[in-house]
């Protein structure tokens, strides 16, 4: 287990009882090959008295419910909730973890995958002492060959934006119930992503530790298509000005240089928006990004560049 931000490992804890919480909305044609995934998940009788699957759905017009729900016949403790009164999935994560009973609360995403031990892990870092556990997302078998030019956003450690806080993603993220009541759970203002970001970054402002449990492996699944990859990094764009603004006062600082070299790199590579394959869509996905942070810089009135 490895430290995020040099905190001193807490006192191991008592056998614990774990809260998985997965938002969904429109996942139909994922949402069963993750449920089995989750199901199959083997833990240390001696480690954690039980464990329970929620599904918080945030407004599905799809057979996603009645998917999941189809599910309870073979696994009693899985819980479906109406999380559609407010858009996000963040608003969906903090209804599930409102329904949770458990100790820890564990969030992963109903277009993914947890791989066998994924579970076990988190119970480790938990009953360790952990606050706060980030395990890696993997994309190699998930996704098709050709979009293989996508690096993985965690594979051997965890990711910091401008050199400032680790953090981990919300497709596979824990922290314990007590921590996250705590923090208020996630912002559901933040509906363009960054939210995981922000959870991360209080709590260790706050004085919590957050880990990397390199067993806790997720295959993540790549959005697809260049309008997609588009839609999903002008989000993340969108948030880094929120981000900047709220941290700035403690420490956080946003490189120019960097931001410059993408938006010369985009007006090099214009031939390739106008191709098909890898081209087109890394410059989709840079396009998104830089689009995002200028609309959200006007937003903010906090230049991102």
């Amino acid at each position: 287990m490895i430290e995020g931000n040099g905190s001193l490992p807490a006192p191991p804890r008592s056998p614990l009882f774990l809260s998985v919480v997965m938002p969904v909305k429109n996942a139909e044609a994922t949402i069963s090959r993750q449920i089995e995934a989750l199901i199959g998940q083997k833990l240390d009788d001696a480690a954690v008295s039980g464990w329970e699957l929620i599904i918080a759905d945030n407004g599905s017009t799809d057979a996603t419910v009645a998917i999941a729900s189809s599910y309870g016949a073979t696994f009693d403790a899985l819980v479906v909730i109406d999380a559609s009164d407010a858009p996000g999935a963040s608003h969906a994560r903090n209804a599930g973890a409102r329904s949770a009973k458990g100790d820890d609360l564990v969030f992963c995403d109903g277009d993914d995958e947890v791989l066998p031990g994924w579970l076990a892990a988190y119970a480790e870092a938990f009953a360790g002492g952990a606050d706060l556990v980030a395990g890696p997302l993997v994309t190699e078998e998930i996704n098709p060959p050709e979009s293989q030019w996508r690096p993985s956003p965690i594979v051997e450690s965890l990711p910091s934006r401008w050199d400032f806080l680790p953090f981990g993603y919300s497709a596979n993220l824990g922290i314990t119930a007590a921590a996250f009541s705590e923090l208020g759970g996630f912002d559901e203002s933040l509906l363009c992503g960054g939210e995981d970001v922000d959870l991360c970054w209080r709590a260790q402002l706050g004085g919590l530790s957050l880990r990397f449990s390199p067993e806790a492996r997720v295959h993540y699944r790549f959005k697809d298509g260049p309008s997609a990859i588009f839609r999903q990094t002008f989000t993340y764009g969108l948030s880094d000005p929120i981000l900047r603004r709220r941290f700035k006062k403690s420490g956080l600082r946003t490189p120019v240089v960097a931001g410059l070299a993408r938006w010369a790199w985009l007006a090099k590579h214009v031939p390739d928006a106008l191709q098909r394959g890898a081209g087109r869509e890394r410059w989709m996905l840079t396009a998104g990004y830089c689009a995002g942070r200028l609309v959200g810089s006007f937003r903010e009135r906090t230049l991102v560049i």
